[in-house]
């Protein structure tokens, strides 16, 4: 999420950061790892060759939701829609 509203600044998509807030963030829970869990962003990173964020979302969608591939299916087709609908 951050990572889009990073995008919608660099292009002065001020009121489009807005829009997403209402339609997105007021619909969804952030989820956050303990500080125990750390350890299995690192080992997960290394065997599966992912970059933080990318370890980050898996180790939140096994330990939080049991299910990495809706959740990065769901990140992807949300950043995608936003980049190309109001970005590009």
């Amino acid at each position: 999420m951050r990572s889009i509203c990073i995008i919608l600044f660099k292009y002065g998509k001020k009121d489009i950061f807005q829009k997403l807030i209402e339609d997105v963030v007021t619909h969804t829970k952030n989820l956050s790892l303990q500080l125990e869990l750390y350890n299995n962003v690192v080992k997960v990173g290394k065997s599966l060759t992912l970059d933080f964020d990318d370890a980050y979302q898996y180790i939140i969608a096994k330990t939080k939701l049991n299910s990495s591939f809706f959740v990065k299916t769901c990140i992807y087709s949300l950043s995608k829609l936003y980049i190309q609908k109001f970005v590009i």
